[in-house]
């Protein structure tokens, strides 16, 4: 991270605000992937966006007050380094409608982070702005693989998502001429702006208040203030959430259990997420990582007229997920380490469903220098019942349901990976600045 106030020139429309700072630091994460996928419907190659971590950059700036007092402020976007893209991009169909609308044609440019702060070491932080989710960002910190892919990330990312892995009842949008993935209404209220999409609803809009850490403990608390427009395919509905970190044994040994509501535009309840992650150093080159996630769903699926029907089809539901994950981090020089890790997802909502999925992955990373290294990673989703889940995090799954997918090579998914065991490879590039 380069503090540079002449860096911040360049940027033209942000040069003015970075100067009246004390501070201001550019960063950034440039992370490209090459990912191998092969299921007993198809075989690609292709390259993939945050299948390892997500390419980003931001500008962040402090000021200190005196008196202990802090303020600051986070400005952080996203980068599709395949498209040269900024922002998250989302697709869907407006309910009743047969015509696609793509959010990311907005000009999403801080969608994963725009806030201000002020903190105080004795009193704690207050952020105001858009932000992580808070069970969301907790999830993450307990990777057991160290990567997006292959371990808890992508089965923590899929829970949530129903249509991209065949979890629960959530049905599949039909607009003629396309099928389109997703858009799942909730608690009663059938909503395209609430649709269990990539990482909608990881960000959030409202307050959030961290205090100090007594005895090694942390609580974390935020509440959302909801969405203003429909299309924006992003800060859908209102969530809240709260956490409880411990950090102890010299720092050896940390845990956390995190809980997220999230609800849809009407104020209806329609999901929550409840997280336990525990990390533990065993020694100085072994580290231990756990995440168990479990959620509930409550809504109702939506199905748009087509040009067979003229009637939209609903179908009621309550579902879940349950994940747990479990993997080792070997740091073999200082330069290089390994996980291995174990994860398994399955359906909550009918007992002794046969939906589920079992994952095993091995990562590796090689660092040329503190900002570059280089990685890769193996592994294999043994599916079964409607489950299609793929070890490749970012889109990757093997679809039944979508006529095309960017990560099979645009061929026709037809049956792909449906209760099959699905096999994955990837490698990159990652520089940090």
């Amino acid at each position: 991270m380069k503090k540079s106030l002449f860096a911040l020139a360049a940027l033209g429309a942000f040069a003015g605000t970075a100067q009246a700072q004390s501070s201001v630091t550019i960063y950034g994460n440039l992370d490209a992937t090459e990912a191998y996928i092969s299921s007993p419907a198809n075989k690609s190659v292709a390259a993939t966006h945050a299948a390892n971590t997500t390419s980003l950059w931001g500008l962040t700036g402090s000021e200190d007050m005196g008196g202990g007092l802090k303020t600051g402020f986070d400005l952080k976007s996203e980068i599709n380094l395949g498209t040269g893209q900024t922002g998250s991009t989302t697709s869907g169909v407006t309910p009743g409608a047969t015509t696609a609308y793509t959010a990311g044609g907005n000009a999403n440019l801080f969608t994963r982070g725009a806030n201000v702060f002020i903190s105080s070491a004795s009193m704690g932080e207050v952020k105001v702005g858009r932000m992580d989710d808070i069970e969301w960002a907790m999830s993450g910190r307990y990777s057991t693989s160290n990567s997006n892919s292959f371990g808890s990330n992508q089965g923590h990312a899929q829970i949530g998502n129903l249509n991209s892995t065949g979890l629960g009842t959530c049905a599949t949008l039909a607009a003629a001429p396309t099928t389109y993935q997703g858009l799942c209404g909730i608690a009663g209220l059938t909503t395209q702006n609430y649709a269990y999409m990539g990482t909608a609803d990881a960000f959030m809009t409202g307050v959030q208040y961290k205090t100090p850490s007594f005895a090694g403990f942390t609580v974390t608390a935020q509440t959302g203030l909801g969405a203003n427009s429909a299309l924006e395919g992003y800060n859908v509905g209102q969530q809240q959430g709260v956490s409880i970190g411990y950090q102890g044994m010299g720092g050896a040994l940390n845990a956390d259990l995190a809980l997220s509501k999230r609800f849809d535009d009407a104020g209806q309840l329609g999901m929550t997420l409840t997280s336990l992650g525990v990390k533990y150093k065993a020694t100085n080159s072994i580290t231990l990582t756990g995440l168990y996630t479990t959620t509930s769903v409550v809504g109702q699926s939506y199905q748009a007229p087509t040009a067979a029907t003229s009637t939209a089809v609903y179908n009621p539901g309550v579902h879940g997920n349950d994940m747990w994950s479990v993997g080792v981090n070997y740091q073999a020089t200082p330069a290089a380490d390994v996980s291995l890790a174990y994860t398994n997802v399955a359906d909550n909502s009918t007992l002794g469903s046969a939906n589920s999925v079992a994952m095993l992955g091995l990562t590796a990373r090689y660092a040329f220098s503190k900002r570059t290294s280089v990685y890769g990673g193996v592994g294999q989703a043994n599916n079964s019942g409607a489950f299609f889940m793929s070890p490749i995090y970012g889109g990757a799954t093997q679809n039944a349901t979508i006529a095309q997918n960017s990560y099979n090579g645009g061929q026709a998914a037809a049956t792909n990976g449906v209760g099959a065991n699905i096999t994955a490879a990837m490698f990159g590039l990652r520089h940090t600045f």
